[in-house]
């Protein structure tokens, strides 16, 4: 899947750009789903953020709201700054964004992950800072694709 192989990139500036990219495509894809005109969609030239606005209007799942604008506003940092890092706040604030089941999702991703293949059974909190935002940024276009899927 191109999502994972961008992701794992090791330039944190291009897995944040390019892991927010895919996720702006899954929202495209979406809201072409969803809408009963879709090229007035393309004609709007719309912003992430209005993007987010108008897919949970749609029907995406309401609690997907946050963790979106977090990545958003993530990409942003980055998009305008030449020396943003990944701190530990910023992938903090980005899993808190996730609601409580979700954050669950992705431990037992974490712990299969783990198993299948062979790794240190590290909690998500232990793992590199990168590869928490990729778990995340993963989960978040996954829960898209899956939204997605129930439309008509």
């Amino acid at each position: 899947m191109q999502l994972i192989d961008d992701l794992l990139e090791e330039d944190e500036l291009a897995c944040v750009l390019r892991g927010h990219i895919h996720i702006e495509n899954r929202l495209d894809q979406y809201l072409s789903k969803t809408a009963t005109n879709k090229q007035f969609i393309e004609k709007a030239n719309l912003q992430f953020s209005q993007k987010v606005s108008l897919a949970i209007a749609y029907g995406l799942s309401e609690w997907l709201s946050s963790p979106l604008s977090y990545i958003g506003n993530l990409r942003n940092g980055f998009a305008h700054n030449l020396d943003k890092k990944l701190g530990k706040q910023e992938i903090e604030n980005f899993y808190k964004a996730f609601p409580g089941k979700e954050k669950d999702l992705i431990q037992k991703t974490v712990s299969k992950s783990n198993k299948k293949f062979q790794l240190a059974d590290l909690p998500f909190k232990e793992m590199p800072l990168i590869d928490q935002f990729r778990l995340c940024a993963m989960s978040l276009e996954a829960a898209i694709r899956v939204d997605a899927q129930k439309v008509r």
